[in-house]
């Protein structure tokens, strides 16, 4: 679903992402592909005393942007 909100994609290069040159951030949103993704609110859950919502970590989104790799077949068909 990344893939699809904006245009052009970030340039990738030896694990950095470039800086656009275009106007502002360099990059336009797909207003019909947002409207599929409604915001679910903060979706890191309450803040505790300990770990205020400022610095939670956002497992669920980090998840998102780094999916597990998938385990190999062991089907030998």
């Amino acid at each position: 679903q990344r893939y699809e909100v904006m245009e052009p994609q970030p340039t990738i290069v030896d694990g950095f992402m470039l800086v656009p040159d275009a106007p502002g951030l360099g990059i336009d949103i797909v207003e019909e592909a947002i409207v599929k993704y409604p915001s679910a609110g903060n979706v890191s859950g309450p803040a505790t005393a300990e770990e205020p919502l400022y610095v939670k970590a956002r497992t669920q989104r980090a998840r998102w942007l780094h999916p597990a790799p998938q385990s190999a077949s062991t089907d030998f068909d």
